[in-house]
């Protein structure tokens, strides 16, 4: 059993799997893998908060503990504030679900074991590196990207969203 987000994520991987491959799409399907990672907590998210009303839980997060609503704010009308829209909007949409921030303040709102591994953080740094600066590294040196290393990091992030997936199954009896 698995949620619909991880269906999702699985359908996407096999796109990535059966694409031809140059060394230049090695990259980009390389940073699609964390971009579908990223989607799937995302979707994982604020839908699980949604469906389990734990808004509650968002709000009491440290992250978010010294967030000020400001009066004059586009979503301040008075008497009609929706702290649940504002939540999902202001907070959770502002999240960057690729960040070992948003691991910890999923593993902390839905109470379930995260296991971010250093592969998946190392992933995420060459990640940064082939949107962010064309590929290359800070010392401007090339990053090279192989058939074997993106499809360590497709079951790396595979495995990782699994965990999460059956943790959050286990936990809330979701499908």
């Amino acid at each position: 059993m698995s949620t619909q987000y991880f269906i999702d994520f699985e359908k996407n991987i096999e796109n990535i799997v059966n694409s031809p491959k140059t060394q230049y799409l090695y990259k980009l399907l390389y940073s699609n893998v964390i971009t579908l990672m990223e989607t799937y907590l995302y979707e994982l998210f604020i839908n699980g908060v949604r469906e389990h009303n734990l808004y509650d839980k968002v709000v009491k997060n440290r992250k978010f503990q010294s967030h000020k609503i400001s009066l004059n704010s586009k979503d301040i009308e008075l008497n009609n504030f929706d702290i649940k829209k504002y939540i999902e909007t202001n907070l959770i949409q502002a999240m960057i679900f690729h960040s070992p921030t948003s691991f910890f303040i999923i593993k902390e709102v839905f109470d379930i074991e995260i296991n971010l591994t250093d592969k998946i953080t190392k992933a995420i740094d060459i990640r940064h590196d082939i949107i962010h600066r064309n590929g290359k590294d800070f010392n401007n040196q090339n990053i090279e990207i192989s058939e074997e290393y993106l499809n360590e990091l497709i079951e790396e992030v595979r495995t990782f969203l699994t965990n999460i997936d059956r943790n959050f199954i286990d936990k809330y009896a979701v499908l």
